[in-house]
């Protein structure tokens, strides 16, 4: 369904695409037309409080302009303006790149003692400025806190935050927060609210983000206050195991359900944090079983975030820029330009990083010739049933500040038969990406139609880096081995990778060095993910099957010529993927497939990575999809340390149940010692 308000103007911002919405409105990624930035804009929904006092609701949205821009720190977002357009209400703030914690956890696991402390610190900073100011933000919890990839963190919405000094907007009684990280006080819908409020939320919010599970829960909001009022409290020492004992006791503190047992103010905390930061709190929790009250399916997995620098990921980073000549200083490859970029600008994208050099993204506009989806656009490579496309915004003038994407693009029609039903699995499987949000993963759009050219496409993030198959190559040409120490570090981040997207109930089913792409920071992602499904989805068996053999057997000759050699297209027809990287149950048919099909997958990768040759080099379709599914495996002859030799086999098991889990993988690589 079309959104309403994408494309529309509001307070001299043009709406562009839905953030996420909270309780009180909806926040868009806009771009300020007469500055020519990109900032969030914050709309009050009225229409969400149908029977409620709006008059109230106004005052407290307006009031959440007003106190947040009081608030000048570098860990608070930044509000612009703030305004009324048409009845239509809106708050215009700093746009924040990043991820709430709440949706870090659920995508990647519980936080290292470190991080959460670091968390802690974060927060609490804001949050002092914030008190000392006389506002009470009332609502802290993992949603309303915002991770940058450099891992600093700031405290959004305060739809509910209070001065000290201004009348209520709620009557006695009310209760105002969110139910699993609220106040016992808050509970209770007392008044006479203050800083230790927001602590109490902060120790909730740590408690979350060590446990991924509220202190308190229930079936219902109603056993969930009860909860909140009448017991004496969740110790995290119950949760976590081996949780360091001064860490527990801060968290334990500034969750006392008497306020007064608190810590009395933020600067009393902020204290407390400092002596702990000189111990060694380099440890993760270990989360017991607890009966009715153990941790939901899918919630724990590991306890080291992707986010966290691994050993040997900056000789990643290092090897791909010396190989690349990407140096401290840059010049515009343009012939007129003499714009030059530091190495630090390329990898922010200030600059473009396209066909091996180096642009500024005017230049690039003028230099190509092609366009497509409001963007001027040039050609990058093929892909799997299409082509890969750059693409700057704007077509008739160049538009500055602009994002730049990738295009997957894909023929809309052929003279193929089955290949309606082929672009319906491709719409599918990038459908299924654009609802994940990772950096684990490139960030994909909807599939988009354009019947007007004959084509269909799929906006994705561009991020400079290179394909693993380059970096394979790379390696045979500059022939210098990457560490490893490094390789390490890539799988470790692949696993992760892999994780994210089966948490989410979904199998890649063509993993393979083209699609995994390695960031110049050292960053891993998974893209392309034309042949993506569900777990849930009966493929093989549904009518999306009708027509793959037709359009297989009609695209063999002409496919070959354009296509990897060994991307099946004759033969075997009611499979997916790259037969060289395929499961032995992915070859005999697509509607066997499962994440567990992606970890074979990934112990290809990582064989080839590590012996610098494919695990069974291809000798015709039907002969090696035999010797993947009965041939004995290779030995691993180089130097590898046995225990990283004994995970890979591991994930080369014939039998799919045999095989580990992406969250156990990765466990596994982190206790492998070089």
């Amino acid at each position: 369904m079309n959104d309403p308000w994408v494309g529309k103007i509001i307070g001299g911002c043009r709406l562009e695409r839905l953030i996420g919405k909270g309780g009180m409105g909806a926040v868009y990624l806009a771009h300020q037309i007469h500055l020519d930035r990109e900032i969030a804009i914050k709309l009050l929904l009225l229409n969400k409080f149908v029977g409620a006092d709006s008059l109230n609701i106004i005052k407290r949205f307006q009031r959440e302009g007003l106190l947040a821009a009081q608030l000048n720190h570098p860990n608070a977002v930044q509000i612009y303006d703030a305004g009324e357009e048409n009845n239509v209400y809106y708050i215009i703030m700093q746009y924040i790149e990043g991820e709430n914690l709440d949706r870090i956890v659920r995508q990647q696991g519980v936080f290292s003692v470190p991080d959460c402390l670091h968390v802690i610190q974060e927060v609490s900073k804001v949050l002092m400025i914030a008190h000392q100011k006389g506002i009470i933000h009332r609502d802290i919890k993992p949603a309303n806190l915002l991770m940058r990839k450099d891992k600093s963190v700031l405290v959004t919405d305060f739809g509910l935050a209070k001065p000290l000094n201004l009348e209520a907007l709620s009557l006695p009684g009310d209760f105002i927060g969110t139910l699993g990280y609220m106040s016992p006080e808050q509970a209770r819908g007392e008044q006479n609210i203050n800083p230790q409020t927001d602590i109490y939320s902060l120790g909730a919010t740590a408690f979350y983000l060590l446990t991924q599970r509220c202190p308190f829960e229930g079936k219902n909001p109603i056993e969930v206050i009860y909860k909140h009022t009448h017991l004496s409290g969740i110790s995290i020492f119950d949760v976590c195991k081996d949780i360091p004992l001064t860490f527990g006791k801060l968290i334990t503190k500034m969750m006392e359900p008497k306020r007064e047992n608190r810590f009395a103010s933020v600067e009393e905390l902020l204290k407390a944090i400092s002596v702990l930061e000189k111990q060694n709190l380099n440890t993760r929790p270990v989360l017991p079983t607890l009966g009715n009250a153990s941790v939901t399916k899918g919630r724990v997995a590991t306890q080291i975030l992707s986010r966290i620098v691994l050993p040997g990921e900056e000789q990643l980073a290092d090897y791909i820029l010396k190989a690349l000549h990407i140096e401290k200083i840059h010049r515009c490859n343009a012939m007129s330009c003499t714009q030059e970029w530091t190495k630090e600008q390329i990898i922010n994208k200030e600059a473009i990083f396209f066909d091996n050099k180096v642009y500024c993204a005017e230049c690039l506009w003028k230099i190509f010739i092609h366009s497509m989806a409001g963007r001027k656009i040039g050609f990058i490579c093929k892909e799997t049933f299409g082509d890969f496309w750059l693409g700057i915004k704007g077509t008739e003038e160049f538009i500055p500040g602009s994002p730049i994407l990738y295009l997957h693009r894909f023929p809309l029609k052929r003279e193929k038969k089955g290949w309606e039903n082929m672009l319906k699995r491709i719409e599918r499987g990038f459908n299924l990406a654009s609802k994940i949000h990772s950096p684990a993963l490139f960030r994909v759009a909807k599939y988009t139609e354009s019947a007007e050219h004959n084509i269909a496409y799929v906006p994705i993030e561009y991020i400079p880096g290179l394909k693993l198959s380059y970096l394979i190559d790379l390696q045979k040409q500059e022939q210098k081995e990457l560490s490893l120490a490094a390789k390490l570090a890539l799988l470790r981040k692949l696993a992760h990778s892999l994780s994210v997207l089966h948490k989410n109930n979904v199998v890649h089913r063509n993993l393979t060095p083209s699609s995994i792409h390695i960031g110049f920071s050292g960053g891993v992602r998974i893209g392309n993910f034309s042949m993506a499904k569900s777990f849930e989805s009966k493929e093989g068996t549904e009518n999306y099957s009708i027509g793959f053999k037709d359009y297989y057997e009609d695209l063999a000759e002409e496919e070959k010529k354009i296509a990897p050699k060994d991307v099946i297209t004759t033969n075997i027809h009611s499979v997916l993927g790259t037969l060289s990287y395929m499961a032995p149950e992915q070859t005999l048919g697509a509607y066997n497939v499962d994440g567990s099909s992606d970890i074979w997958s990934w112990g290809v990768v990582a064989f080839e990575l590590l012996e610098g040759k494919k695990l069974f080099p291809l000798s015709g379709l039907i002969e090696t999809a035999e010797n993947i599914r009965k041939a004995e495996l290779p030995k691993i002859e180089k130097n590898i340390p046995l225990s990283l030799q004994k995970i890979i086999f591991k994930t080369l098991e014939k039998k799919k149940e045999n095989r580990p889990s992406a969250s156990s993988l990765m466990q596994e690589l982190d206790l492998v010692k070089l």
